[in-house]
């Protein structure tokens, strides 16, 4: 009895075993169909590897293209380095017939041709964008020792920048409808300040209080219980911005109309220009001469414009700058005769402490002013840089963006192991 269950144990487990075997034996048959289909009639696994070498050769591209710009910006002579290094950058911007292209305002990246490097003959390169950015407002600076104000003298000269700066920048559409091409719109005056206010919000730590108030417009701001008013549920932040992309979550700034790029030309989150003094978390913007052109100069000095600021605040020095601010520029933009063999015409160059101020103290038309040109308003060399790479290779894009910080003497030369990077990213 023993012997016949035995065998019929053995008999089942048989049974099983080759019921087992034979459905791996199906499944295996039908996923090697499956996968001969797949991979014959898709190429889609072929496609997959091609892909993965080519994204992984676009991205060391562009990684190369990184060390060899931040090499520059630590062992060229900044004023060469952009002047000559990359001036075919300017001359292919005028190739492509682009407009209002400098220095401190870069175009996008443009393709270039393929093989324009030997070491990367297969890679599709675009231009770099590469510019200082000293002179750009730092959104942060709202935040001043974490205590800000509505209202106090700190506050009123911030938003008296803000609001010159974005009253002058054009809107692209209206209530989601764009604006008729070549009637230039803008924002009015209480809709500026509103974004400011909004702004001042979502940064401060006094999340429930009453909102950024103004003594001309009222409540203007937008604390917590706004957003849930109109349904967005989202988190007042109460704190600095991180990264100015955030600004796509404060309220108002969406239906703006003010395009992206506009924000990203005139503001950032880094605590770029005048080193920070004592007592103070954050630097205050200054702007390039060497590398500025006429028009940028002018525009920066109309952001000190402080015809919104009380009269018990006003900085007549601050305004005479403003006032004479296209003298300031032609004088600093003077252009001398090189001694190359072209004896082509190329801007002044100021790299010793007070040379701006002494060619302004120098010309009839702006030696009267203020001597305070290098304290307020301008450097002889930046040291914050935003840098975009982007690389191509059978049709896989890879891109690097960073900010970095070069710290430099009095001289402009960088110093040793003074390099910082605020932020990097490789897509």
């Amino acid at each position: 009895m023993q012997l016949l269950k035995q065998s019929m144990n053995r008999q089942q487990f048989s049974s099983r075993r080759g019921m087992a075997l034979l459905l791996t034996l199906v499944i295996l048959m039908l996923l090697s169909i499956f996968m001969v289909e797949f991979s014959f009639q898709t190429t889609l696994e072929t496609r997959g590897i091609r892909n993965f070498q080519a994204s992984f050769q676009a991205r060391n591209a562009v990684k190369s293209m990184l060390k060899a710009v931040l090499e520059g910006l630590q062992t060229r002579d900044e004023i060469t380095f952009f002047r000559q290094d990359l001036q075919f950058l300017q001359e292919l911007n005028a190739l492509a017939g682009i407009e209002n292209a400098s220095i401190l305002n870069p175009p996008p990246p443009t393709q270039l041709p393929q093989g324009i490097l030997e070491d990367f003959e297969d890679i599709v390169f675009y231009s770099p964008v590469i510019r200082p950015i000293d002179h750009l407002f730092n959104l942060n600076r709202l935040l001043r020792e974490g205590t800000p104000v509505p209202g106090n003298d700190y506050d009123l000269r911030l938003s008296s920048q803000f609001f010159q700066m974005v009253s002058n920048l054009p809107i692209t559409t209206v209530d989601g409808v764009p604006v008729e091409e070549g009637i230039p719109s803008y924002l009015a005056e209480d809709q500026v300040m509103q974004i400011y206010g909004n702004i001042f919000d979502w940064l401060d730590a006094k999340d429930g209080e009453m909102p950024y108030t103004t003594p001309y417009l009222g409540s203007i701001g937008a604390e917590q219980l706004s957003y849930l008013d109109y349904g967005q549920e989202k988190i007042v932040k109460n704190r600095g911005l991180d990264h100015l992309d955030e600004l796509r979550l404060i309220m108002g700034f969406r239906e703006s109309g003010i395009p992206w790029e506009s924000w990203e030309r005139y503001f950032t989150t880094y605590p770029v220009g005048k080193p920070p003094e004592a007592g103070s978390p954050v630097g205050e913007a200054r702007l390039n001469v060497n590398l500025a052109n006429e028009e940028e100069i002018i525009e920066f000095l109309n952001r000190f414009d402080q015809d919104r600021i009380p009269s018990e605040l006003f900085e007549s020095n601050t305004q005479e700058y403003v006032i004479n601010a296209a003298n300031i520029a032609s004088v600093l933009k003077q252009q001398e005769e090189t001694t190359g063999p072209l004896n082509m015409m190329v801007d002044a160059e100021y790299r010793q402490a007070g040379s701006i101020q002494s060619a302004l103290d120098a010309d009839p038309t702006t030696n009267y002013l203020p001597r305070q040109a290098e304290q307020k308003f301008f450097i002889r060399f930046s040291q914050w840089y935003q840098i975009r790479l982007k690389a191509e290779m059978d049709g896989v894009l890879a891109s690097v963006e960073a900010i970095v910080q070069i710290q430099r003497d009095d001289k402009g030369e960088p110093i040793k192991d003074g390099m910082v990077i605020h932020h990097f990213s490789l897509n």
